[in-house]
């Protein structure tokens, strides 16, 4: 039987159609890829301007209490706090602060699972991106830590929502919030400042930090 002219035509790609494919998706590749990347970044600069504007707030609605601890307006005695505290706790705090914070977005990480609340009112911890600092104190150490992003490891892992600081604790940053192992963390003197795990645990577990901070959780 004779073949007709068809029947040894390969139906593959050749050579330079190949090439032509990568190519194209090269381009488009390098059209998108610094538009993915600078969108992680932009959601990682919103999040540390967050935890500016949560410190900044806390530090005024201290000045207006007359107080130098920043979580001193907690709504709930001291004894409570020392004991056990549900996670309604921290939600509680910022809703103190409702007049100046303006929003609950900037309480929520914009690259967190998390969503933020329509208001202040509606305010839960699943709203919440950041832990607080019980123990911190404006006027004292301006490198002392108020905020930070939640997605912190602890070993031994903790049991409840406050976090005992002790020189024996691990603690390093998990990959949430789509960070990529890094954090944000507010000091009492306005700053933000992205660490390491290194970074984290020496700047909590320092030795010259002789008296324990209590960090409470979303």
């Amino acid at each position: 039987m004779k073949l007709t002219p068809h029947a040894n035509r390969h139906t593959g790609l050749t050579m330079i159609e190949l090439l032509v494919v990568l190519a194209c998706l090269f381009i488009l590749g390098g059209l998108f890829l610094p538009r993915l990347a600078r969108s992680g970044k932009s959601q990682i600069s919103m999040c540390a301007s967050n935890l500016k504007y949560i410190v900044l707030g806390q530090t005024a609605s201290a000045d207006d209490y007359n107080s130098r601890g920043l979580a001193e307006h907690l709504p709930f005695d001291a004894a409570r706090i020392r004991k056990s505290l549900t996670n309604d706790g921290i939600a509680s705090h910022y809703q103190v602060l409702s007049n100046l914070l303006d929003s609950p977005k900037i309480l929520t990480c914009p690259s967190d699972s998390r969503k933020p609340a329509r208001d202040f009112q509606s305010l839960t911890t699943n709203h919440l991106s950041y832990f607080l600092n019980l123990d911190a104190m404006s006027g004292v150490d301006p490198s002392t830590v108020v905020n930070g992003d939640r997605h912190i490891k602890f070993t031994p892992a903790p049991h409840g929502q406050i976090v005992i600081l002790t020189t024996d604790l691990s603690m390093q940053w998990t990959k949430g919030l789509g960070h990529d192992g890094f954090g944000n963390i507010s000091f009492v003197d306005g700053s933000v400042q992205r660490t390491s795990s290194r970074d984290l645990a020496t700047t909590f577990l320092s030795p010259s930090n002789t008296v324990p901070q209590r960090l409470l959780f979303p």
